[in-house]
């Protein structure tokens, strides 16, 4: 990906969260797609969507090869594993 094109992902990211509830919007679509899934879901506490915004942020900075994205994904890593 190009210097460009990665600051136009990094930018329409932005525009996304700021401009409306891009991590409600995508669960809506998510149990929409399966009516199994909404269950499986039930106690999940929906507070983790700003740790989902993390993980995007962190994902797109480890792309652009920034030294903060990659220690991210790497201490998200070590906390998972």
């Amino acid at each position: 990906m190009t210097e460009e094109e990665m600051t136009q992902v990094i930018t329409s990211f932005g525009r996304c969260v700021n401009n409306g509830d891009l991590f409600q919007t995508f669960y809506d679509i998510f149990f929409k797609s399966d009516p199994r899934l909404a269950p499986t879901f039930a106690n999940t506490d929906f507070k983790q969507k700003g740790l989902m915004k993390q993980g995007v942020n962190w994902a797109l900075m480890f792309a652009d090869e920034n030294v903060i994205g990659q220690i991210g994904l790497k201490s998200c890593a070590k906390a998972i594993l």
